[in-house]
């Protein structure tokens, strides 16, 4: 939408405009060669008059409710509780917020309680350097043998979960 003292008056443009237009409409209004191609093979918006309609208008205030901006209190225990969460993250600068925990809030507040949030997939060879590093021990883990234990285990919960 572009507001002037200089657009026609009554007229409705329907042809695709971006912001590259309203750019390339501006270089020409102040005679100033295209930036870049973008702009130079842009189309102008052809709106503008050469004489400005200075005919006085009121403007047309919308009707808001007062509480419209206000965040209203959370109707549950499980929403407040991501509110709060999304409260606590750091967002003074550009990565400082906490990602896993935005991604869980982004969920809530898109699937709700309904769906659960997804896990992680990976290789089981994942897990045993996972493991390998985590437990601190002061023996050297054999591979081998983690990778049949974490095997073992992964076949014990598939036939638990069946």
């Amino acid at each position: 939408m572009v507001i002037s003292a200089y657009n026609r008056p009554g007229d409705l443009i329907h042809h695709y405009h971006s912001t590259v237009s309203l750019i390339r409409t501006m270089e020409l209004l102040l005679g100033i060669s295209p930036m870049n191609q973008l702009d130079a093979s842009a189309s102008p918006i052809d709106v503008f008059q050469s004489q400005p309609d200075l005919t006085p208008y009121t403007a047309v205030v919308p009707k808001v409710a007062l509480n419209n901006l206000l965040v209203q209190p959370s109707a549950d225990r499980e929403t407040a509780r991501w509110i709060r969460e999304s409260e606590s993250q750091d967002f003074t600068s550009e990565d400082l917020a906490n990602p896993e925990m935005l991604n869980r809030i982004i969920w809530f507040s898109v699937r709700s309680d309904n769906s659960p949030y997804p896990t992680v997939a990976h290789m089981p060879a994942f897990d045993v350097m996972r493991t390998s590093t985590d437990e601190e021990t002061s023996e050297q883990p054999d591979p081998s043998h983690q990778i049949k234990t974490l095997l073992a285990k992964r076949t014990t919960k598939a036939r638990i979960t069946r």
